[in-house]
């Protein structure tokens, strides 16, 4: 939505924008690493110095994890997922957490989760702060920019979840704030956590049959 809010060129070729648990605005948020990436000097300092550049990527380490903790142990396995994520109100067929840890995590880089800790800890939807000296070199003043999301000019429809410890009621309520004029819907589902939308055992009814009529339409 950023990048899209930077380059009104990419808007012109999409008609619609799928937005499921979409996260910029900080707000309240939960989860076990909230700790170290509420503090953005520690979090700098760990995802620097304790990574190799990646945070849980899909790696043979992950395969492995999956098979046999998620294999064996599925209630266990869940509960880790549910302390980052949020409760997944027991919508997750547990016998298919083996396959499904094996693709996902899918791993992102330290940069992005050392940004995530900037804007929780400025509480702004901001670009990356590279320092008062480089960011003068880059955006020609001392802080990073907020994103207004002002150019932001295509069709939106949001799906959002009670239990998601990384997209909140409060975060949402910001961004529709800034985007209100290209909302089509908003879509609250009580017992979704952040990965409902993928995982959900009945996210073919609550979400993608009336989704895909929704498509159709603004497709073409």
């Amino acid at each position: 939505m950023t990048a899209l809010d930077d380059n009104p060129e990419l808007q012109s070729n999409i008609n619609l924008f799928i937005a499921f648990g979409p996260v910029g605005y900080f707000a309240n948020v939960k989860g076990i690493f909230l700790p170290l990436v509420h503090h953005y000097i520690i979090a700098q300092f760990v995802l620097k110095y304790l990574t190799r550049g990646e945070v849980l990527p899909s790696d043979h380490y992950m395969k492995i994890l999956g098979k046999y903790l998620c294999g064996f142990g599925p209630n266990l396995c869940m509960s880790v997922i549910d302390s980052i994520a949020g409760n997944d109100g027991f919508n997750t067929n547990l016998t298919r957490l083996p396959l499904i840890i094996a693709h996902s995590p899918a791993g992102t880089s330290t940069k992005n989760l050392v940004h995530f800790s900037q804007m929780i800890d400025s509480h702004l939807l901001q670009k990356f702060d590279y320092g008062q000296y480089m960011n003068r070199h880059i955006y020609g003043q001392d802080d990073p920019p907020s994103y207004t999301l002002k150019n932001f000019n295509i069709p939106t429809v949001i799906y959002h979840g009670g239990n998601d410890h990384l997209c909140t009621n409060e975060s949402i309520d910001l961004l529709i704030q800034r985007i209100n004029k290209t909302i089509i819907s908003v879509n609250y589902i009580e017992n979704y956590n952040h990965l409902g939308y993928f995982w959900s055992t009945n996210a073919v009814d609550l979400i993608y049959s009336s989704l895909l009529r929704l498509i159709e339409k603004y497709h073409g």
